[in-house]
């Protein structure tokens, strides 16, 4: 069954889905911006901006291939972007499960040696202040929302995610030729994710390569039944049993739990029917 696009790495799969939808007025995600409205779309040609744009702020920042990059957050569409950020410039996805306390945090951080930490809500932010004296390589931290503690934004080190995407965008074009030329190394065997998920787990942390989601992308175009089918990029949307309201999870966690759990997934729909 041949593919929408042709790819061998996820950064090919992202950057030939981009190209294919552009100025097509065509949804990819769909998110709250506030808990009183509806779900809104998000179009190709904003997601090919946001990830650019964060892209140019992470090569500014030194981010190429084979860095490792954290990522402390629940499911939501910041952290899609920065996910397809590290993959277009052939990093590595260190994503940390949001229950983890502090001191695991920052024994993962210091073991894959993250240089950039990006984190949710204030909670996050408080971890990721709390380890980053213990963590010598870890350089910045970004947060996606302001926190209501206003003390967490005083240290140098802080950031709004907000505050790198502006900066991203004017610095994108400074960094493009660094940008594509990482995203054309990127290799079938590079390690894509690494994702322990804690102390107890961290000698079973799975370093997974590109080729392992590219195979499980190609053959194994699974559907669950009662779940809404909408075209994606690395993720899949799904309806909850109860609003029926889409939602986006990585595929990198989902194809993970099919490798360690043993949990039917559903890939993303990148197959012509």
């Amino acid at each position: 069954m041949p593919t929408i696009v042709p790819f061998d790495t996820l950064t090919d799969l992202y950057v030939n889905l981009s190209k294919k939808y552009a100025g097509q007025n065509k949804s990819v995600f769909h998110h709250k911006l506030d808990a009183s409205i509806g779900f809104e779309p998000v179009y190709w040609d904003q997601v090919t901006e946001d990830v650019q744009a964060l892209a140019g702020y992470l090569a500014s920042k030194g981010i190429q291939n084979g860095d490792p990059v954290g990522i402390l957050s629940e499911n939501r569409y910041e952290w899609a972007v920065v996910d397809l950020a590290i993959q277009l410039l052939g990093g590595i996805n260190v994503s940390l499960y949001t229950t983890l306390p502090p001191n695991q945090c920052e024994y993962i951080l210091q073991d894959s040696q993250a240089k950039i930490f990006f984190v949710s809500t204030g909670i996050q932010l408080k971890k990721a202040v709390e380890v980053f004296e213990n963590c010598p390589e870890l350089e910045e931290v970004v947060a996606f929302e302001m926190p209501k503690n206003k003390k967490l934004m005083e240290h140098d080190f802080v950031r709004l995610f907000d505050h790198a995407m502006r900066e991203g965008k004017k610095l994108y074009k400074e960094h493009e030729d660094t940008i594509q030329g990482c995203a054309k190394k990127v290799k079938p065997d590079d390690v894509s994710l690494f994702t322990p998920q804690g102390l107890q787990e961290i000698q079973k942390a799975l370093c997974l390569p590109t080729i392992i989601f590219v195979v499980m992308l190609k053959r194994q175009p699974i559907i669950f039944t009662g779940m809404t089918r909408i075209p994606v990029c690395l993720f899949y949307l799904y309806a909850t049993p109860s609003s029926e309201q889409p939602a986006t999870m990585p595929l990198s966690l989902v194809v993970l739990k099919s490798i360690t759990r043993k949990v039917w997934i559903r890939c993303p729909k990148i197959y012509r029917r």
